[in-house]
């Protein structure tokens, strides 16, 4: 099997993960503090929530916005900018504001609500019938069911 097509090995993800971690709690990312550092963090807690290690998360996070010069942009980017569509977006959105309650930063968490309200409305109008519904399901499911009743009122439906 050619190398470029070599599978990637989850495990190995993981040890890389948390050897990035042990770098980060003994405080010796190559970059000094600032903005440059907050998006290293930043970038870090996005694959730590990815992989599911909110361990890692709820400890960079604090230090991430501690060393961000408008926080909490650097998350936000993190979280958004790979998003390829609207439904992923509002899901980075989720995660935000998930994120945004567990280290208690309101901001963050204003931030991913007051984008999802704004954002959401629009991806449900723009198509019928059942994807409708399903994408009103799946606002449910991100954020509440609340959520998705005042999507489906503000549409219309």
């Amino acid at each position: 099997m050619p190398a470029q097509y070599k599978p990637v090995d989850p495990a190995k993800q993981l040890r890389d993960l948390r050897q990035e971690f042990k770098y980060i709690q003994q405080d010796k990312l190559a970059s000094e503090p600032g903005p440059e550092r907050a998006a290293a963090l930043a970038d870090f807690i996005k694959r730590s929530h990815d992989m599911r290690q909110l361990n890692f998360v709820m400890h960079a996070a604090p230090v991430c916005l501690e060393h961000d010069g408008d926080p909490p942009q650097a998350l936000v980017r993190a979280y958004t900018e790979a998003a390829e569509d609207d439904e992923e977006r509002l899901r980075a959105y989720s995660e935000l504001a998930d994120l945004g309650r567990w280290i208690g930063n309101d901001e963050l968490v204003a931030i991913a609500d007051e984008q999802s309200r704004e954002q959401a409305p629009t991806w449900v109008a723009s198509v019928e019938g059942a994807e409708q519904r399903r994408r009103l399901r799946d606002l449910g499911s991100m954020f509440s069911r609340e959520f998705a009743d005042q999507v489906r009122d503000q549409i219309g439906l």
